[in-house]
């Protein structure tokens, strides 16, 4: 099962990775390089993320980064515990619970990186925001949601956090699917397909909820009328490692390079997607860049 108390978040990790940084180097030799490999999807969000922002800076400390694209998680969990790859950067923590339980693999979140969120696109409606929506949403209007249970869930959430719906009382909410719902407002229908076809079948329904890189990359942006903001951490991406790698120090200098002003400036760059992305806690305390002040609009 996945060991929540091994990781470390907040400013305590910064601290950690300064003492570390400390009296780590003093020993470092040709010997301690190694090559890393990494797992990603084939998306234009976190691979670009990785190359743009990470990459560099750890063959700067003398690693050999080798990246290994594959659009399947199933697989890059599989490759992580064959040891093909040593972490992968797709998934978030939700996610592992399902995936552990399928596949009889351990893992731990190292650390969560900027994340793409959901977005409410429409384009059969006229509606611009929220409010608007409410308004012109009608009886049996068909929203289309992920079918995968953890991203299920997240998109259950938001809805019911938008309040297009109400999920039962005393579930997991993490857990939830369509069963789970007690109050439907707006009597709208939920429609469950693959996540990659909800920004496909736009035309036809009267909402999705759509990945922030499946609208960029469809040329989408334009539809969305309400963007996600994750209120708990457990559904941002970020590096999935075996608990074994934790103390290792190709893990240490990873996540000092993602606590660098080096990654802070490619992530706030904006000629790239990522501003648009929420940013994890850790993030935010130590840069105070915020994330959306208004949730939901």
């Amino acid at each position: 099962m996945m060991k929540k108390k091994n990781r470390i978040t907040g400013i305590g990790l910064f601290t950690l990775i300064i003492l570390l940084s400390g009296c780590s180097r003093k020993g470092t030799t040709e010997t301690d390089k190694k090559t890393v490999t990494v797992g990603v999807g084939l998306t234009a969000s976190y691979p670009v993320l990785f190359d743009k922002a990470i990459h560099r800076e750890l063959e700067k400390k003398g690693y050999h980064v080798e990246v290994k694209a594959v659009n399947n998680v199933y697989l890059l969990v599989d490759l992580l515990d064959k040891g093909e790859i040593d972490t992968y950067l797709t998934g978030h923590e939700a996610a592992m619970e399902f995936y552990e339980k399928g596949q009889h693999v351990d893992m731990e979140m190292l650390i969560t990186v900027p994340s793409t969120v959901y977005g409410l696109h429409t384009k059969t409606l006229k509606a611009k925001n929220l409010k608007e929506l409410k308004q012109e949403l009608k009886p049996n209007d068909i929203i289309a949601v992920p079918n995968d249970p953890s991203n299920l869930s997240r998109g259950l959430i938001m809805l019911e956090n938008i309040g297009l719906l109400k999920l039962k009382e005393n579930i997991n909410k993490y857990y939830a699917s369509e069963n789970d719902v007690a109050e439907n407002p707006y009597g709208i229908v939920l429609k469950t397909i693959e996540s990659t076809q909800c920004v496909r079948v736009l035309e036809s329904v009267a909402g999705a909820l759509v990945f922030g890189t499946d609208a960029l990359t469809s040329n989408n942006t334009e539809s969305r009328i309400v963007k996600e903001y994750i209120t708990d951490e457990r559904f941002l991406v970020g590096f999935v490692v075996k608990p074994e790698s934790v103390a290792q120090q190709w893990t240490k200098d990873l996540i000092e390079v993602l606590y660098s002003e080096e990654f802070k400036n490619v992530v706030e760059d904006p000629q790239y997607i990522f501003t648009d992305f929420q940013r994890p806690s850790w993030y935010v305390e130590k840069w105070g860049i915020r994330n959306d002040s208004i949730i939901y609009q």
